[in-house]
């Protein structure tokens, strides 16, 4: 089963990769590849959810550099990631 990726997943990734850093709603519509509205209406979203976004007129947006706030998406895809550690005496210890 494909999961659909939604703007504001994907705009939660973007602000979370670039923390701390504003990024113009302009820039963000064109790295998504869809209005500024739909942007727009992703932070509101998000805002609604807790994350601390900032938001200045022709500025753009920012995730605050305290922001702590872990992103379900985010879990979700570490819940799928596997560890491989090699331990003492080479025993294998597998993480699923």
């Amino acid at each position: 089963m494909r999961t659909k990726i939604t703007v504001k997943s994907r705009l939660l990734e973007l602000l979370e990769k670039n923390k701390g850093t504003v990024i113009s709603g302009e820039k963000i519509a064109e790295e998504l590849q869809c209005t500024r509205a739909a942007v727009w209406k992703a932070v509101k979203t998000l805002r609604e959810e807790g994350y601390e976004i900032a938001a200045g007129s022709n500025k753009g947006y920012m995730l605050s550099a305290e922001s702590n706030k872990l992103a379900e998406e985010g879990m979700e895809k570490k819940q799928h990631t596997q560890l491989f550690v090699l331990g003492e005496v080479g025993r294998q210890y597998f993480y699923k």
